[in-house]
């Protein structure tokens, strides 16, 4: 009779903990619930999705316009030194 009396004791002082222990998680799923706008997670998550997108593109767009300007650089060079080669060779044909 005493081991199924402390048996009951054991099985009270586990339930009380497993209600404590969910009450504090009940808590805790309820304040993260709260930091979403409009208690509503599937709009944060949307909106943190469009945040990235964003800056997917605003780093294509600075990707796509380093590359156009270094073609560019290199074509205005190639145009300079082309320029300069037909510049010295008139004037070397001249004289």
């Amino acid at each position: 009779m005493n081991a199924v009396k402390g048996l009951q004791r054991s099985f009270d002082q586990r339930h009380t903990e497993s209600a404590n222990h969910m009450e504090i998680l009940e808590g805790k799923v309820d304040r993260v619930l709260a930091g979403f706008p409009d208690g509503d997670p599937d709009g944060h998550r949307r909106f943190h999705e469009s945040m990235i997108r964003k800056a997917e593109a605003r780093e294509k767009f600075w990707n796509d316009m380093r590359a156009k300007l270094i073609e560019r650089g290199v074509w205005a060079t190639l145009l300079a030194l082309g320029g300069a080669v037909l510049f010295a060779t008139k004037e070397y044909l001249h004289k």
